[in-house]
């Protein structure tokens, strides 16, 4: 007479755990198997190796954004100089050219005057 007939037709409790994702002590036994397999010590070489990657990306990111910050403050200082050396050349009845400086008249406002 097999097992199941002897509980009347039911499944063991290890069929039933494993229907239903229970963890059972050999699956227990049988992951940690896997992890200490795969869990080796690392060899000196790839050690120094792999300090010595993170050390060079580390300091070719910061060479990157240092460069970067630079040309944005390049762009910057140039757009500045654009906008405030602005001379425009206009003609006057035809008979005389002058250069008339952009002014940004706007900083002469008092700040203080509500309307």
């Amino acid at each position: 007479m097999s097992g199941q007939q002897q509980r009347g037709g039911l499944p063991r409790e290890s069929q039933v755990a494993g229907g239903f994702g229970f963890v059972t002590v050999e699956d227990r036994q049988k992951w940690e198997q896997a992890r200490q397999l795969q869990h080796r010590p690392e060899s000196a070489a790839k050690a120094f190796v792999k300090g010595f990657m993170s050390g060079v990306t580390e300091y070719r990111s910061k060479l990157n954004d240092a460069r970067l910050r630079a040309e944005q403050q390049e762009a910057v200082k140039e757009e500045h100089e654009k906008m405030h050396e602005k001379t425009v050349r206009r003609t006057i009845k035809d008979a005389e050219t002058v250069d008339i400086e952009q002014r940004d008249l706007r900083d002469q406002l008092d700040p203080g005057f509500e309307f």
